[in-house]
């Protein structure tokens, strides 16, 4: 993307898996916007201190980064799944425990009355709203002003419960309410409400899937009793291949 601070920057990111036993898995994850035109040099030292050791850069805020760990614990007893995801912005502390967090806690229960079943509730609102942003690399994580990361952005909560059912084989349906608050920390946050209905059909090598959704908006534009409602209708048809 050229319309930026520094027009044509590099991306990069890496990503370490750990299952230690076949109920846990911890993995480990750092990503960076660095370069570009006019950006402030990067050599091949500070390349390797943000991407294979994790230093902080943030004396010469040479890249923008965010680093962090997820969790994903299977309860057999239980029989449902437990996630956690914890990353911060780079410029608070070293990888992993970056400062400046936000998490994302989920429970996922594959078998409920022949029912999957998942709720998530993210956070990104702690130390105000530092996520996505940077002080030399203003545009953050972005492309063409649209946020590269949760939905929720870099100010908000997000609360979320999915519903799936297999009525019959190859048929899948789907049902799902979100609740999310952006610009948290604004006079007047945005609040949306959105209920989503999805189907796909697999016929062999083909997949047929429709949504129809709608979504309510209070403070629209985050300014003060403003209205907004959305409805929206997908369809697609995918072909794979061997």
């Amino acid at each position: 993307e050229g319309e930026r601070e520094f027009p044509h920057p590099f991306f990069f990111g890496s990503k370490v898996s750990l299952k230690p036993v076949h109920w846990l898995e911890v993995g480990f994850a750092r990503t960076g916007i660095f370069g570009g035109d006019g950006a402030p040099p990067f050599d091949l030292e500070d390349f390797g201190d943000v991407f294979l050791l994790g230093g902080s850069d943030q004396k010469q805020n040479k890249s923008d980064e965010i680093a962090g760990f997820d969790l994903r614990v299977h309860l057999f007893p239980l029989g449902f799944d437990f996630y956690w995801e914890r990353f911060g912005e780079h410029h608070f502390s070293h990888f992993p425990f970056s400062g400046g967090e936000a998490n994302l806690w989920g429970i996922y229960v594959p078998d409920v009355f022949g029912l999957a079943v998942r709720g998530e509730y993210f956070d990104s609102t702690n130390e105000g709203p530092v996520w996505y942003r940077h002080s030399v690399f203003t545009s953050g994580y972005t492309y063409k002003g649209k946020i590269l990361g949760h939905h929720a952005g870099g100010d908000g909560k997000d609360y979320s419960v999915e519903v799936k059912a297999s009525p019959l084989e190859g048929v899948r349906l789907t049902l799902s309410y979100d609740y999310e608050k952006r610009g948290a920390s604004l006079p007047a946050p945005e609040t949306h409400r959105q209920v989503l209905f999805g189907a796909t059909h697999q016929v062999g090598k083909i997949c047929m899937s429709f949504h129809l959704g709608h979504e309510s908006v209070s403070n629209a534009g985050f300014k003060p009793e403003s209205e907004e409602t959305d409805t929206f209708i997908t369809f697609s048809i995918v072909r794979t291949f061997d």
